[in-house]
């Protein structure tokens, strides 16, 4: 944790906030607290994300609380003073923002979200953003990788629109009181003084994430459908989006037939019908990362398929089955994408 003021920090909030999460979790851990305006950008973009900022009226306080899962952190942050923050691109993953207190204002292409407490908005990742924070504002801002959500992505069928392609995207009244209350089962996960929980169980941790990416890409969806059939600028803008994953799918779909066999990105472009530098570019603005790391994280998941079937295959059968040579690594990528090692998946499958 660092601190540059001398007064003690201060313990969570004793009235609730207008949404009425209990946040102990992630006031448990604070990362860092500052009065100072340099040193408080600084800790952020090393926490965070690489930004610029402008601080306004009212008495810098920032602090940054923080809960992390296996794959996903959610933080509470705070500048005290009025801030106008200009995030640079961020690749591999979006942000999940809720004002606590305070409002904050969005704009992005032209266009402009106004976020008040207890009100959801989904960040692109592609696109230059502008946020105004009010004095005094507070949020909760969970990082979602784009490896998270493409899974919720391959179980929405007919649904093309990509992590990191998405507008930026307001979530209010119900549907935000639903992803607070998801936010809440989420943190109920994180280990506490409580003792030990069977909430902390992997399987139902790795369900929570899944959860709560699905939840989001299914108000995308919405957003998108609503978009479609409103405004005719809307449609063209949005079949455009969904239309350039169709090579990604047509790849991915080869991939699948193929996945112990070495695939270079001249196989992957050549099966997506593009040339490879096209291939590239166009997997790096859909899902955040390189062709290569994409082919992996596909293998990975369809290793996990086969770890949780009843079958008589070993943990280095599947590795071989899916493309992975060197079992070491295998293990090391798949503890890194799910939070546990396949063989932990491979018992869970033979319960």
């Amino acid at each position: 944790m660092h601190a540059d003021i001398a007064s003690p920090l201060p313990s969570p909030p004793v009235a609730a906030p207008p949404t009425g999460l209990d946040l102990s979790p992630v006031y448990r851990h604070c990362v860092f607290r500052s009065a100072v305006p340099s040193r408080s950008h600084q800790l952020l973009t090393d926490s965070l994300i690489d930004h610029e900022v402008q601080w306004g009226r009212g008495s810098v306080d920032a602090a940054m609380f923080r809960a992390d899962t296996p794959r996903l952190q959610v933080m509470v942050l705070r500048y005290g003073s009025e801030v106008e923050v200009k995030p640079r691109p961020f690749e591999g993953f979006s942000l999940v923002q809720m004002p606590l207190r305070g409002t904050m204002s969005v704009e992005s292409g032209g266009e402009r979200l106004e976020v008040g407490p207890g009100q959801v908005a989904v960040l692109p990742s592609d696109r230059q953003l502008k946020l105004a924070w009010s004095e005094a504002c507070e949020q909760i801002i969970v990082r979602m990788p784009h490896a998270l959500m493409r899974g919720g992505v391959s179980q929405l069928k007919g649904f093309g629109n990509a992590p990191g392609a998405q507008p930026g995207y307001l979530l209010d009244g119900s549907a935000a009181r639903q992803w607070a209350a998801l936010l809440q089962s989420l943190l109920a996960t994180v280990p506490g003084q409580d003792g030990v929980s069977p909430l902390r169980d992997p399987a139902w941790v790795h369900h929570m994430e899944d959860g709560m990416a699905l939840f989001t890409l299914l108000h995308l969806r919405r957003w998108v459908e609503q978009s479609m059939a409103t405004s005719p600028a809307g449609k063209a803008g949005v079949r455009s989006r969904l239309g350039t994953s169709e090579r990604l799918q047509a790849a991915e779909r080869w991939v699948s037939t193929r996945l112990c066999a070495p695939l270079a990105l001249e196989d992957l472009a050549r099966a997506a019908g593009v040339s490879a530098r096209t291939f590239y570019m166009e997997c790096m603005r859909q899902t955040g990362v390189g062709p290569m790391t994409w082919l992996r994280d596909l293998r990975l998941d369809a290793a996990r398929r086969k770890l949780l079937e009843r079958t008589d295959r070993s943990v280095t059968d599947v590795a071989g089955d899916c493309g992975f040579g060197h079992l070491g690594r295998f293990s090391a990528y798949y503890q890194r994408r799910f939070g546990e090692l396949p063989r932990e998946t491979l018992s869970r499958g033979d319960r």
